[in-house]
Parts: C-alpha cells; structure tokens; sequence
C-alpha cells in the first residue's frame, strides 16, 4: 500500500521493468534449459 498517489505513480515504471524481467526469465528457462522437457517427463508419469 503506498502513502500517496505521487508515491504508487513513481514506482509503476519499476514495477512493469520487474514483471518484464520475470517474463523473459521464465522463457529462458523453460527454453534454453530445458524445462518443458523435464515437465513433459513429469505428465507422463
């Protein structure tokens, strides 16, 4: 909960830098690492 709406406005460019970094994380991950595999195997189960 921010104190004031000054406060929420500033901190938007960082929150939307944070969620783009997760997202490209997760699909470096999944890709290059090789965890869709390893997901696949565990379905199969």
């Amino acid at each position: 909960v921010y104190g004031s709406r000054e406060t929420a406005i500033i901190g938007i460019p960082y929150e939307a830098a944070q969620s783009l970094l997760g997202v490209v994380l997760s699909l470096f991950l999944c890709f290059k690492c090789g965890l869709i595999e390893r997901f696949e195997k565990l379905q199969e189960r």
